[in-house]
């Protein structure tokens, strides 16, 4: 969820639930396929700020990753 606070600068909140997916394995245990094809839970937010026309900054913080990136508004 998007709170922009201008057009320069906006907060985010996220949350939801990953699964990942083993599609094949090479030389692994059918514990470790299953170990891999986990579901977690995924919650946090970030920071968006404008470096240009149509690009914005994005700083995530969540207990699923932490990032630092560029987006293109639309």
């Amino acid at each position: 969820y998007n709170i922009m606070f201008g057009e320069n600068f906006g907060v985010f909140l996220y949350g939801g639930v990953l699964k990942n997916w083993v599609m094949s394995s090479s030389a692994s245990t059918e514990e470790n396929v299953d170990m891999l094809s986990s579901s977690f839970s995924a919650a946090g937010g970030g920071i968006l700020f404008r470096v240009g026309p149509n690009w914005d900054a994005r700083v995530d913080l969540g207990i699923d990753t932490v990032a630092l990136g560029l987006v293109l508004r639309f």
